[in-house]
């Protein structure tokens, strides 16, 4: 079997049998094993269901709401919060790294995950596109008016005919192009100065001419790529499963330089603007400087009597002189899996801890924390809450409930001007309100007849299984639209009622 078969996913291997990512679940007793090994097994006949099944839809079939609008004027919020008063005196949730656009996985190089646009009071659909599974990496980017996003296609670890890379009208919904030049699954792309590039399944790196989708290049890495691209200093860096992190100018795709880290790179790499740090599944960081030369390599396993065998899998966020690392464990624990490193150094700084007593089995953290003042912002697994950290500290400050009690949690969230906006596994987009910690609204995009956003009949009850969890992580417009994509294979875009 060539290398580029070899790799893993949250459905199954190579073999069609279904398992965790990477073989990592926690094992927080009994009521909590079987609760999700019921939603687990239900997933399994949804994800078979929708695999293989007939299409019967061509990739870019759109339903828009015949009042569905998106303002065509920026009219952000703007960055000078308040201080929050129900948290601490003098706390605000300004964006420490203000994101310039959506081009990438959480917005900006540094995967904070923060925006100063439009925020939405009163949800609405404005369209769908049935376009092929979104998995875990595979994140919208947005630019100019277009979003592009890669495709797991009809089933995983098949050819067919949705697997590729699509760029979608962000008004509409409707297609620009598809590109299908590809074996198997599409993962994480960016946007990178005119240019698209798509990592995949297979082992390949596509760089495409973002009007059109046309070919300028192609590389074959010999190792699956799964993770988001990154852009920084006119370079996209990639991880792959080999361990090793290259970096390539995406005009012509030739190699700058390349690097390597113990395991498997899963979630991409992140930088400040000028060093770059990657996370290798079996615990190493490495961080190099913008031409690729070594400024440090270090060890960081969780912590529990399972430590060693812990994985990393998101994507470094880099904030404040730190390199936040999340972990995933076999087994919960009394403290969170997240650990935050000297910049500088690689030294540890800190590993979180519970101090607000928010849970007593704290499980996996399998996406990228978004930041948001002094607050580290993330779903926790094996629970329905956001939690937020303290950036300072590593200490839980509050959480806040935002739907159901389903599986695992893998998006990473979007800060929109102190607004928190989650996708969860039971099929529900939430906005968490920073100053007041609790939840403004919440919009149902799990099933494809479900035009309406609202939630399924018995869903509050405990339903997780009414339709498709979201596994992706959202990107937000300039306008504010937020466009994610569900296992169903929906890209949904969600927007006001009140724009227009």
């Amino acid at each position: 079997m060539s290398p580029r078969r070899e790799y893993v996913s949250y459905f199954a291997d190579g073999r069609g049998r279904r398992r965790e990512f990477a073989g990592f679940e926690g094992r927080p007793g009994l009521a909590r094993i079987l609760i999700p090994a019921l939603g687990i097994a239900v997933l399994g006949v949804s994800v078979w269901w929708f695999a293989f099944r007939t299409a019967d839809r061509d990739a870019g079939d759109v339903l828009t709401l015949d009042d569905a609008t998106i303002p065509t004027l920026l009219l952000p919020a703007g960055t000078d919060s308040e201080s929050a008063t129900g948290i601490s005196t003098g706390d605000t949730f300004d964006c420490a790294d203000l994101a310039e656009g959506w081009d990438m996985f959480q917005g900006s190089p540094s995967r904070q995950g923060c925006y100063a646009t439009n925020t939405i009071a009163t949800p609405k659909i404005l369209w769908r596109t049935q376009i092929g599974i979104q998995g875990w990496l595979n994140n919208p980017v947005i630019d100019n008016g277009s979003v592009y996003v890669g495709s797991a296609g009809v089933a995983q670890f098949t050819a067919d005919r949705r697997d590729g890379i699509y760029s979608l009208d962000l008004a509409t919904g409707h297609q620009n192009w598809f590109f299908n030049g590809v074996e198997l699954d599409v993962n994480g792309v960016a946007f990178a100065d005119g240019v698209v590039v798509g990592t995949g399944d297979e082992g390949r790196l596509w760089g495409l001419n973002a009007r059109d989708g046309i070919p300028i290049w192609t590389d074959d890495l010999g190792a699956p790529v799964y993770g988001n691209p990154l852009v920084v200093a006119g370079m996209v860096v990639v991880g792959d499963g080999s361990g090793h992190v290259t970096a390539l100018d995406p005009k012509t795709g030739v190699h700058l330089w390349q690097r390597q880290v113990d395991g498997a790179i899963r979630g991409g790499a992140a930088s400040d603007g000028s060093m770059i740090v990657v996370a290798g599944e079996n615990h190493e960081i490495l961080a190099v400087d913008l031409a690729g030369e070594l400024l440090w390599r270090v060890k960081v396993p969780s912590r529990g009597p399972d430590a060693q065998s812990s994985r990393i899998f998101a994507a470094p966020t880099i904030v404040d002189g730190m390199v936040i690392i999340g972990f995933v464990r076999g087994g919960v624990y009394a403290e969170p899996a997240l650990a935050a490193l000297d910049q500088a150094t690689g030294e540890l700084k800190w590993r979180a801890t519970d101090v607000a007593g928010i849970k007593t089995s704290w499980a996996n953290v399998r996406s990228s924390p978004a930041v948001a003042g002094s607050y580290l912002l993330y779903g926790e697994a094996y629970s329905n809450l956001l939690i937020a950290i303290d950036l300072e500290t590593g200490q839980t400050r509050f959480s806040v409930p935002t739907g159901q009690y389903c599986q695992a949690q893998w998006p990473s969230p979007a800060v929109i001007d102190g607004q928190v906006i989650l996708p969860r596994n039971d099929g529900g987009l939430y906005a968490i309100d920073m100053e007041s910690e609790t939840l403004l609204w919440k919009i149902y995009i799990g099933n494809s007849a479900a035009t309406s956003g609202n939630f399924p009949n018995g869903f509050d009850s405990g339903d997780c299984d009414a339709g498709y969890p979201v596994l992706a992580s959202p990107a937000v417009s300039p306008e504010g639209v937020i466009v994610v994509g569900t296992l169903g294979g929906d890209l949904v875009a969600v927007g006001d009622r009140g724009w227009g």
